[in-house]
């Protein structure tokens, strides 16, 4: 995730709870409380990892060699409109 690319958090229909959404198409694509640590950097600029999303489709997997050591990871996809999250 990163630059325009990078979701953000807005507030959501629901008032009551924040999350992140794509930044093409505004569709839903996780709940703040999954969100488990936002201390990653990617690509395209900081990543986060979290316990679930919704509404997206996974990119291709890869083995990464982190800070934090190796990690298997993959840019994700609005599943509305392509755009990577």
């Amino acid at each position: 995730m990163g630059g325009s690319d990078r979701a953000r958090a807005n507030e959501l229909p629901d008032a009551r709870r924040r999350g992140y959404v794509c930044n093409g198409c505004r569709t839903f694509a996780m709940h703040a409380d999954d969100v488990v640590s936002t201390a990653f950097h990617g690509r395209r600029g900081g990543a986060i990892l979290c316990r679930k999303l919704h509404n997206v489709r996974p990119g291709n997997r890869e083995d990464r060699m982190l800070m934090s050591g190796l990690h298997t990871v993959c840019d994700v996809h609005c599943a509305r409109c392509d755009e990577v999250i």
